[in-house]
């Protein structure tokens, strides 16, 4: 197979060289071709028709590469080999297997859709691939920023994956938020509104067990008072290594709009609207955001392992 390689070399603990992963699809008796993860470079690449597309790196780069792929080629197929931290959209895909495993799976994996999902307000237009929303979570990566502004992130521990938004739960308010749901009104006051698009975010944290990555639809967590120490409890067992099932059911949408706060709302792993240092520059006042689960997709070729 032609495999173009998409490789970060700083995702994870970054043992993984690109000329190592090179050198491993030759041995297994592939044609490939680096590209690293700026969009130039990707483009180019992309334009050699490659059979498949490997992302090697965590949820950051595959996420990127998943986006321009969908702007792109939408017909080339994904595949993903996860050297990340959290691996969210693996996991949520079912890739698994050593580095010589998925390599060699390739021939015979299976094909799956990832969604690309897109959020537009009147201060632009974003997609994502994992989540959006407004609340808890954006206050979380909000408050992570801050705390790691000139100094790289911190992956986290093991045994501390809940740890960060179950400190942001423990002192959140919750606020009024005007929700529409596929034309249901689902106005109320919540602590955490998230539109999902896989079963994972953050660092592992599974808010939406059932979530399928390729049926053209969110999964709506609403999170309100009466939920947060559901939410509180399924954190503390995350926190302590445990795998537990949250205890707050999803409901399964395609159009959503819901009221926003620059403050609190993210796509992904970041904040949106974006920072740009100035406070000046960040809209002011709410808007009601469109997110729409029927965006586009892309193949994603899972190995056999």
């Amino acid at each position: 197979m032609r495999v173009t390689v998409v490789h970060n070399p700083d995702a994870g603990s970054g043992d993984h060289l690109g000329s190592e992963l090179l050198a491993r699809l030759r041995d297994a008796g592939h044609a490939p071709a680096y590209a690293s993860t700026e969009a130039a470079s990707l483009t180019q690449a992309l334009r050699a028709a490659p059979d498949v597309v490997l992302a090697a790196g965590g949820d950051g780069t595959v996420g990127a590469v998943a986006r321009l792929m969908a702007a792109t080629t939408p017909d080339i197929p994904m595949a993903i080999l996860p050297v990340g931290t959290a691996n969210n959209l693996a996991r949520a895909l079912g890739v698994s297997g050593t580095v010589d495993e998925i390599i060699a799976g390739l021939e015979s994996g299976a094909m799956r859709r990832l969604d690309i999902a897109t959020v537009r307000a009147p201060w632009g237009t974003a997609r994502f691939v994992e989540s959006a929303g407004v609340g808890a979570f954006g206050a979380m990566l909000r408050d992570a920023e801050r705390e790691n502004a000139g100094q790289p992130p911190a992956s986290p521990t093991p045994n501390g994956r809940g740890s960060r938004l179950r400190r942001v739960l423990e002192r959140a308010r919750p606020r009024h938020r005007q929700i529409d749901a596929d034309g249901e009104d689902l106005s109320g006051t919540y602590l955490l509104v998230l539109a999902l698009n896989i079963a994972y975010v953050g660092p592992g944290l599974a808010l939406a067990p059932d979530a399928d990555a390729g049926d053209g639809q969110l999964d709506l967590l609403l999170v309100g008072e009466a939920d947060r120490d559901a939410l509180g409890s399924y954190l503390t067992a995350i926190s302590a290594g445990e795998e537990p099932t949250l205890a707050i059911r999803t409901r399964r949408v395609t159009r959503l709009r819901v009221e926003w706060s620059a403050a609190s709302g993210h796509v992904d792993d970041h904040l949106w609207p974006e920072r740009s240092g100035d406070a000046e520059s960040l809209p002011t006042g709410d808007a009601r955001p469109e997110i729409d689960a029927v965006g586009s997709s892309i193949p994603v070729l899972v190995p056999t392992t």
